[in-house]
Formats: structure tokens, C-alpha cells, sequence
């Protein structure tokens, strides 16, 4: 199982460090959905633009050693 598979506070916590960092405080909302963890920005889940997946990455390519990063859906 992949990290971004597993609903946990530890994950959570994790991904919303790396939320902070991407977005900016207060920004980002992570939502576990569907076996997976997703981040939504503002409060128009319908728009798109403002719905990101989770993804698992290794250095260099996460955000602050999280061992995660965003992708737009």
C-alpha cells in the first residue's frame, strides 16, 4: 500500500504540511475519498481547477521531505 492509500492521522498530518507549504496556510483541505487522499482549495468542489490528487514521490521531487506532491485533476 502506497502512503497516499492509507487513511491514518500520521498521513494526514503529512500531507497537510505539504499542503501549507504548496498553497499556503490555511488553503487546502485534505479529503480521503475513494481509497485515496485528494486536497481541495476553497470551497467549490465542483471547479476543477481547485481539486488536486495526492501523489507519492521520492526526493527531490516532494514538498519538505514529506514524500508527497500535488497534481491538478
Amino acid at each position: 500500500m502506497l502512503p497516499s492509500e492509507s487513511n491514518s492521522t500520521r498521513i494526514e498530518r503529512l500531507i497537510r504540511q505539504a499542503a501549507r507549504q504548496r498553497f499556503g496556510q490555511g488553503k487546502a483541505s485534505p479529503i480521503y475519498e475513494h481509497g485515496h487522499w485528494w486536497i481541495t482549495l476553497g470551497n467549490n468542489l465542483e471547479d476543477t481547477d481547485l481539486i488536486y490528487d495526492v501523489v507519492d514521490v521520492k526526493p527531490p521531487h516532494d514538498i519538505g521531505g514529506t514524500g508527497f506532491n500535488f497534481e491538478r485533476v
